[in-house]
Protein backbone atom coordinates (compact mmCIF):
# COMPACT_ATOMS: atom_id res chain seq x y z
CA UNK A 1 0.00 0.00 0.00
CA UNK A 2 1.16 3.51 -0.81
CA UNK A 3 2.39 5.14 2.41
CA UNK A 4 0.75 8.49 1.64
CA UNK A 5 -2.63 6.76 1.28
CA UNK A 6 -1.99 4.82 4.48
CA UNK A 7 -1.14 7.99 6.41
CA UNK A 8 -4.29 9.65 5.06
CA UNK A 9 -6.31 6.67 6.29
CA UNK A 10 -4.62 6.82 9.70
CA UNK A 11 -4.89 10.60 10.08
CA UNK A 12 -7.96 11.85 8.20
CA UNK A 13 -8.79 15.56 7.99
CA UNK A 14 -9.39 17.12 11.38
CA UNK A 15 -13.08 17.89 11.12
CA UNK A 16 -16.25 16.42 12.52
CA UNK A 17 -17.19 14.71 9.27
CA UNK A 18 -13.96 12.68 9.20
CA UNK A 19 -13.17 12.26 12.89
CA UNK A 20 -16.45 11.78 14.76
CA UNK A 21 -16.39 8.20 16.02
CA UNK A 22 -13.13 7.55 14.15
CA UNK A 23 -10.56 5.10 15.50
CA UNK A 24 -7.43 4.07 13.65
CA UNK A 25 -6.24 1.29 15.95
CA UNK A 26 -7.57 -1.44 13.66
CA UNK A 27 -5.55 0.05 10.79
CA UNK A 28 -2.38 0.14 12.91
CA UNK A 29 -3.03 -3.43 14.05
CA UNK A 30 -3.00 -4.61 10.41
CA UNK A 31 0.50 -3.22 9.78
CA UNK A 32 3.58 -5.41 9.77
CA UNK A 33 6.69 -4.28 11.64
CA UNK A 34 8.28 -2.67 8.57
CA UNK A 35 5.13 -0.69 7.82
CA UNK A 36 4.85 0.35 11.46
CA UNK A 37 8.39 1.72 11.32
CA UNK A 38 7.69 3.64 8.12
CA UNK A 39 4.44 5.03 9.52
CA UNK A 40 6.21 6.04 12.72
CA UNK A 41 8.82 8.03 10.78
CA UNK A 42 6.16 9.73 8.64
CA UNK A 43 3.99 10.61 11.65
CA UNK A 44 6.96 12.13 13.47
CA UNK A 45 7.75 14.16 10.36
CA UNK A 46 4.14 15.31 10.08
CA UNK A 47 4.19 16.24 13.76
CA UNK A 48 7.15 18.55 13.16
CA UNK A 49 4.88 20.70 10.98
CA UNK A 50 1.46 20.05 12.49
CA UNK A 51 1.93 20.09 16.24
CA UNK A 52 -1.72 20.46 17.15
CA UNK A 53 -3.26 17.19 15.94
CA UNK A 54 -4.05 15.01 18.95
CA UNK A 55 -4.69 12.03 16.68
CA UNK A 56 -1.03 12.05 15.70
CA UNK A 57 -0.01 12.01 19.38
CA UNK A 58 -2.43 9.19 20.09
CA UNK A 59 -1.30 7.14 17.10
CA UNK A 60 2.35 7.51 18.06
CA UNK A 61 1.42 6.40 21.57
CA UNK A 62 -0.44 3.38 20.20
CA UNK A 63 2.67 2.56 18.18
CA UNK A 64 4.71 2.95 21.42
CA UNK A 65 6.99 5.30 19.50
CA UNK A 66 9.99 5.95 21.70
CA UNK A 67 11.52 7.83 18.73
CA UNK A 68 8.78 10.45 18.99
CA UNK A 69 9.40 11.27 22.66
CA UNK A 70 11.93 14.10 22.18
CA UNK A 71 9.52 15.91 19.86
CA UNK A 72 6.49 15.21 22.07
CA UNK A 73 8.32 16.66 25.08
CA UNK A 74 9.40 19.65 22.99
CA UNK A 75 5.80 20.35 21.98
CA UNK A 76 4.36 19.94 25.47
CA UNK A 77 5.05 23.47 26.81
CA UNK A 78 3.82 25.05 23.56
CA UNK A 79 0.38 23.48 23.15
CA UNK A 80 -3.00 24.87 24.08
CA UNK A 81 -4.64 23.57 27.26
CA UNK A 82 -7.00 21.35 25.22
CA UNK A 83 -4.00 19.51 23.78
CA UNK A 84 -2.06 19.05 27.02
CA UNK A 85 -4.25 16.13 28.11
CA UNK A 86 -3.92 14.04 24.94
CA UNK A 87 -0.23 14.89 24.73
CA UNK A 88 0.59 14.07 28.36
CA UNK A 89 -1.49 10.88 28.11
CA UNK A 90 0.38 9.87 24.96
CA UNK A 91 3.79 10.46 26.52
CA UNK A 92 2.75 8.47 29.58
CA UNK A 93 1.52 5.62 27.36
CA UNK A 94 4.91 5.42 25.69
CA UNK A 95 7.28 5.70 28.64
CA UNK A 96 5.27 5.76 31.90
CA UNK A 97 6.59 9.20 32.92
CA UNK A 98 4.81 9.87 36.24
CA UNK A 99 5.21 13.64 35.73
CA UNK A 100 2.61 13.35 32.97
CA UNK A 101 0.02 12.34 35.58
CA UNK A 102 0.71 15.53 37.52
CA UNK A 103 0.52 17.58 34.34
CA UNK A 104 -2.75 15.95 33.26
CA UNK A 105 -4.37 16.54 36.65
CA UNK A 106 -3.16 20.15 36.74
CA UNK A 107 -4.53 20.65 33.23
CA UNK A 108 -7.84 19.09 34.19
CA UNK A 109 -8.10 21.28 37.28
CA UNK A 110 -7.41 24.38 35.22
CA UNK A 111 -10.33 23.86 32.82
CA UNK A 112 -12.41 27.03 32.69
CA UNK A 113 -15.65 26.36 34.58
CA UNK A 114 -17.20 29.45 33.00
CA UNK A 115 -16.57 28.27 29.46
CA UNK A 116 -19.69 27.30 27.49
CA UNK A 117 -17.75 24.16 26.52
CA UNK A 118 -16.79 23.19 30.07
CA UNK A 119 -19.11 20.18 30.23
CA UNK A 120 -17.70 18.78 27.00
CA UNK A 121 -14.12 19.57 27.99
CA UNK A 122 -14.63 17.65 31.24
CA UNK A 123 -16.22 14.68 29.50
CA UNK A 124 -13.40 14.56 26.95
CA UNK A 125 -10.85 14.92 29.75
CA UNK A 126 -12.32 11.91 31.58
CA UNK A 127 -11.39 9.73 28.61
CA UNK A 128 -7.80 10.89 28.65
CA UNK A 129 -7.48 10.74 32.43
CA UNK A 130 -8.81 7.18 32.50
CA UNK A 131 -5.86 6.12 30.33
CA UNK A 132 -3.52 6.59 33.29
CA UNK A 133 -5.22 3.82 35.29
CA UNK A 134 -3.95 5.24 38.57
CA UNK A 135 -5.87 5.52 41.85
CA UNK A 136 -5.11 9.23 42.31
CA UNK A 137 -6.58 9.94 38.86
CA UNK A 138 -9.61 7.73 39.43
CA UNK A 139 -10.19 9.56 42.72
CA UNK A 140 -10.44 12.86 40.83
CA UNK A 141 -12.91 11.37 38.35
CA UNK A 142 -14.96 9.83 41.19
CA UNK A 143 -15.63 13.35 42.47
CA UNK A 144 -17.91 13.77 39.45
CA UNK A 145 -20.02 10.59 39.64
CA UNK A 146 -22.69 12.42 41.64
CA UNK A 147 -22.65 15.59 39.54
CA UNK A 148 -26.00 17.24 39.06
CA UNK A 149 -25.16 17.35 35.36
CA UNK A 150 -26.31 13.99 34.01
CA UNK A 151 -23.76 13.85 31.18
CA UNK A 152 -20.84 14.59 33.46
CA UNK A 153 -21.98 12.04 36.07
CA UNK A 154 -22.72 9.38 33.44
CA UNK A 155 -19.34 9.80 31.74
CA UNK A 156 -17.44 9.80 35.01
CA UNK A 157 -19.13 6.49 35.89
CA UNK A 158 -18.55 5.12 32.38
CA UNK A 159 -14.77 5.72 32.38
CA UNK A 160 -14.55 4.22 35.86
CA UNK A 161 -16.25 1.11 34.53
CA UNK A 162 -19.60 1.39 36.29
CA UNK A 163 -22.17 3.22 34.14
CA UNK A 164 -25.39 3.28 36.01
Amino acid sequence: MDLDILIDRLIPPCDRQHREGFCNKHIVDELNSEQRGEVEVLLIERLRYSRTDALIYETLAYLRSVKSLPLLYEILPEVDIRLKLPLSTSIYSINGDEEMIKMALATFNSLDKKSPYYKYDVITAFGYLSEFRKEEVDAVIRQYVDSTDYLIAYNAKRVLGNPG
